[in-house]
């Protein structure tokens, strides 16, 4: 191979009568770029070479590329598609893609021309910064290049080759796509003796075999890749490696940005970038939208409360063959509340019961509410938790302890007796509740469950885990989970419905008389809350606060082996306090 200085066109160079090469920019193993004017136009511009140095040399003293001899085919085939690039970039118009305003073919190579503007690659840019940037720079980064992507992608393109040098920083348009890598991918597909054609760290698993199936996960992965390098100062390991050392059953070597203090600031950001980073293409982020909304998933604010968006009628909740079971056994089942209740701004989800009527000193109520602030402060839920709408538990039939259709499993509660009320105004006087023998969901209801029942996954929290299924389902009305036990009763042929108060407290405490099922106190390794608040000034203050949901068998389950009766969000009960 031709040395260096043989490599590169020499400054004077003309192209096409019309542009004089002024120095070289960058160069990589299948192009070269240069700075050029324009005389015609008497402006500068950027001129991409295609010019693989593993396949082709330039003839000494001249402007023309000659392939090697045994690699003729593959030369042939990438400068086909550096064209067929070219022609499609051509095509896009967007700010923060490149912009082509030409093309030609000349010295059996190609030349790609670029506008010229000011600026610097932000691996350039990352280094001058000391090689980490914070997370409000990372977002003011990505959000552009999501846009970018996605023009991409609708077209039926795909980068390739996403990394900080091929990410150009502009003093006033912001960040830029340049350098894509359909020419490499082409050639390697082809060519089994290329070697500078991934981007290690950067390249997901798909793009080291010529079998992998490619498409916008791909690109996600780069992206995410990227990210992660600007959070912690260094890329990912290559994708390989991390591959080689899984099947092996060694952990993957990539340290999560979850295990990292991102995760304590921003949740949504570090889950995100994980599941960008994911091994398995389907396990990404399928489309630009998708990580969209991964990225852009908002942290709960205290401020916020969540409302019900929309009233549903009984004709749109169920299906023709639903509605007439349910008017053929509308005669052998009690009336349902006829009256809507109002939508509460923290709507909760419930855990599932099929027992005993309710304790004789309840009385019957005309609208059904959420689980009182002075019974949640017992399961000590944060106040930002106050607007997530929580999980509800059904309860079930005795002797029920899996439920057929959905899989959830339940727990027999024995017969007891406790001490329920308090003196503030949210709560009747203390005196005595007995309990009947019923059956209890082990877990809250989570989102996997209330989709294979309702066909919609309405939580909140789903955009922030790709595997949110066993996560609990949250904003959902006290209707809703009404909707959702009549079409699991319909579907199942049993009876299920949430538990009452008094149930479902004297669950909650497992057995005890303390305010918790811990004991006196609560701790952030007992439960999902937030831990820069105490409560009853009994310690419970951990400075954790995770800000989201967890899943529902992620903390230790009670003495009754219930888990989530303490913390990570509100839940409905049947009736009022």
């Amino acid at each position: 191979m031709s040395n260096k200085h043989s490599v590169h066109l020499a400054e004077g160079s003309e192209l096409n009568q019309r542009y004089i090469i002024n120095s070289v920019l960058g160069e990589g193993g299948f192009g070269i770029t240069y700075l050029a004017h324009d005389k015609i136009l008497d402006i500068s511009v950027v001129i991409k070479e295609y010019m693989p140095r593993e396949l082709a040399a330039r003839v000494p003293g001249s402007l023309t590329i000659t392939p090697h001899n045994h690699q003729k085919e593959s030369y042939q085939l990438g400068l086909e598609k550096f064209l067929e690039e070219t022609r499609n970039l051509a095509r896009l118009n967007h700010p923060n893609i490149v912009r082509v305003s030409n093309f030609l073919e000349s010295n059996q190579s190609a030349y790609l021309i670029m506008e010229y503007e000011e600026g610097e690659t932000l691996q350039e840019y990352l280094k001058r910064k000391g090689g980490k940037l914070s997370v409000e720079k990372c977002e003011e980064l990505i959000h552009p290049l999501l846009d970018a992507l996605g023009v991409i992608h609708e077209n039926g393109l795909l980068h390739r080759d996403i990394k900080p040098a091929n990410i150009y920083l502009r003093a006033e348009r912001g960040p830029m796509l340049i350098d894509f890598g359909s020419a490499r991918t082409a050639v390697s597909a082809h060519s089994r003796s290329i070697t500078a054609i991934i981007s290690q760290g950067y390249a997901p698993p798909e793009q080291y075999t010529t079998h992998g199936s490619q498409g916008p996960w791909t690109d996600i992965y780069a992206l995410g890749a990227t990210l992660y390098h600007l959070l912690t100062g260094h890329p990912p390991p290559e994708s390989v490696q991390r591959s080689h050392q899984v099947m092996d059953g060694d952990d993957d070597p990539l340290q999560p940005l979850t295990t990292t203090s991102i995760i304590h600031s921003h949740p949504h950001l570090a889950h995100a970038v994980d599941s960008m980073l994911r091994l398995p293409g389907k396990q990404r982020p399928q489309s630009v939208d998708e990580a969209r909304e991964l990225l852009r998933a908002v942290d709960p604010s205290p401020e916020v409360e969540l409302e019900a968006t929309r009233v549903i009628e009984e004709k749109d909740r169920f299906s023709e063959e639903e509605l007439a079971k349910l008017n053929r056994i509308a005669s052998a089942t009690p009336p349902e509340i006829t009256s809507t209740p109002p939508m509460a701004a923290d709507q909760a989800t419930p855990h599932a019961v099929n027992t005993p009527p309710a304790p004789p000193q309840k009385v019957p109520i005309s609208e059904p509410k959420r689980q009182p602030k002075s019974t949640q402060v017992k399961r000590a839920p944060p106040k930002p938790d106050e607007e997530i709408t929580g999980p509800f538990t059904i309860v079930t039939e005795p002797d029920t302890l899996i439920e057929p259709i959905t899989g959830m499993e339940f727990v027999e509660i024995p017969a007891g007796r406790f001490q329920m009320g308090g003196s503030d105004k949210n709560n009747r006087p203390i005196h005595q509740v007995e309990i009947d023998r019923f059956i209890l969901g082990k877990f809250p209801v989570t989102q996997g469950v209330w989709k294979k029942i309702m066909g919609k996954n309405p939580s909140k929290f789903k955009a922030i885990f790709i595997d949110s299924h066993n996560h609990p389902v949250e904003n959902v009305s006290w209707d809703d989970v009404q909707t959702f036990i009549e079409k699991l009763n319909l579907k199942s042929g049993r009876h299920y419905r949430l538990p009452t108060e008094a149930e479902w407290e004297y669950a909650a405490r497992g057995g005890t008389e303390s305010p918790f099922w811990s004991g006196e106190c609560i701790n952030t390794v007992h439960a999902n809350y937030n831990g820069n608040y105490d409560y009853n000034n009994c310690g419970a203050k951990s400075g954790q606060y995770l800000k989201q949901t967890t899943p529902v068998d992620h903390f230790p389950a009670n003495e009754f082996g219930l888990h989530d009766m303490t913390g990570n969000v509100w839940e409905w009960v049947e009736d009022c306090w």
